[in-house]
Parts: C-alpha cells; sequence; structure tokens
C-alpha cells in the first residue's frame, strides 16, 4: 500500500532523514520507533505533504503522492499529530463536522457520525461541549473519532500515548486495535511506549540518527530486545 524510497528530507539545511526506505502493506500496523530525535515524526509529516522531500519517492497504491495535503487526504490518508491538536473553541460535533470537510456528498457522513457516536458513546454526551474542555483521553478519543469520520485507507498517528493516564493509554491503544481490525485501516504509528505498540503491531522499523537500524516482525522485535541496544547508543 505505501512505499517510501530512499527518502531523504529535514528542516532548513539540516538533514533529518538520510536515505530511509520503508513500505506497508494493506491492512498492517507497522511502528516506528526511536529515540527523540531519530526522525520519526518527520517521515509522517512527509508522507502527508506538510513537509517537503528533498530526494527520493512516496508512492501510495501505485501512485506517487504530490506535496499537497488536502489532496493527499482525498487520496485515503489521515494523520492524527502528536497531541490530537483538536480545535478547543469548537465542539465536539464541530470538530467532526471539520473533519469531513473532504466529502463532497454528505449522506454517508451523515451515517459515519452515527458510527462515530456508536463507536465512542462518551462523545455523543459531550458532542455541544468546547473540546478544549475534554480530558487528554477524552480528546484523543475525539482525534480518532474525526480519522474514522474520513475512514482512511492509511492512518498515521504521532505518538498516540503523550500526555495520557496509564488508564487511557490502555484505552487509545485498544482502540487503534479496533479501527483496524474492524474497519482494515491500515495504520502506521510513531510511539515512545515501545513494549506497548510492539505487541499489537504486525512490523516494526527502528531509527535512528534519521536512518533504518533495524526492522522485522514486531514481536519477535520485542522478544528479541534488539532495539534496546539501539536506543542506548
Amino acid at each position: 500500500m505505501l512505499e517510501i524510497r530512499h527518502l531523504k528530507t529535514g528542516y532548513g539545511k539540516k538533514l533529518i532523514i538520510d536515505d530511509v526506505s520503508l513500505d506497508l502493506c494493506e491492512g498492517e500496523i507497522v511502528a516506528l520507533i526511536g529515540h527523540n530525535g531519530a526522525g520519526k515524526s518527520t517521515i509522517l509529516k512527509s508522507i502527508i505533504g506538510v513537509l517537503p522531500k528533498w530526494s527520493g519517492e512516496i508512492v501510495f497504491e501505485g501512485n506517487t503522492l504530490d506535496s499537497r495535503p488536502h489532496q493527499i487526504v482525498r487520496r485515503g490518508i489521515s494523520m492524527i499529530p502528536q497531541g490530537s491538536q483538536v480545535f478547543d473553541e469548537m465542539t465536539v460535533q464541530e470538530n467532526l463536522e471539520v473533519a469531513s470537510f473532504i466529502f463532497k456528498d454528505k449522506k454517508p457522513v451523515r451515517q459515519r457520525f452515527e458510527e462515530v457516536y456508536r463507536q465512542f458513546p462518551l462523545l455523543r454526551e459531550r458532542r455541544k461541549q468546547s473540546a478544549g474542555k475534554l480530558s487528554g483521553g477524552e480528546q484523543q478519543m475525539l482525534a480518532l473519532g474525526m480519522a474514522l469520520i474520513q475512514r482512511p485507507k492509511l492512518l498515521l498517528m504521532d505518538e498516540p500515548s503523550l500526555g495520557l493516564s496509564p488508564a487511557y493509554v490502555k484505552q487509545a491503544f485498544q482502540m487503534i486495535k479496533d479501527l483496524n481490525e474492524r474497519y482494515g485501516m491500515s495504520i502506521l504509528i510513531v510511539e515512545q511506549k515501545v513494549k506497548e505498540v510492539l505487541k499489537f503491531s504486525n512490523r516494526t522499523y527502528v531509527l535512528r540518527l534519521g536512518k533504518v537500524a533495524l526492522t522485522g516482525d514486531a514481536r519477535e522485535v520485542l522478544d528479541k530486545g534488539e532495539y534496546k541496544k539501539i536506543f542506548l547508543t
């Protein structure tokens, strides 16, 4: 579904991602892990088009992605940024409406609203409340609901557990697994809670200083513990 070939990019003149190649198959959950500053979030930003690539190619379903985020979303890729980043001043309902902007036909969108509220009953209860008054875990739930409205083929997630209590972390990871299993949504996830994310991912790429240092079956990488050496170097 997704192929990244020899990607190089960065910020200003600073190279962050140096010749990275990776792929993701339909229906997979693939984890991107690595120490802070390894370039994990930078890869997601390049895929969604908010950060131009310097060289290399990003291919989705056999076609090269351009650098226009709204077109990329229409192609079937959505991203939940680090910290969820919902619209604080808008209500829960309004946030979900914003997520539906890419659709011209509103009939299936209304059906998806009901689906979101069935999946996350708390959002129905809070639909008239401003998103800024939700807890961190509830905002993450809203971010997932916004993704479900768009029903992307590929969902990019940047540290969904950031700032959540242990109870909400467990709930967030369960919701991610549900999106994958129930809707067949492919997921590329950046996460610092390495042990937890490797338990439910199919494969992983471990980054070090902007390069792929290790890749393989997620459970095997977890069991062997090879990633720990990379984190310590």
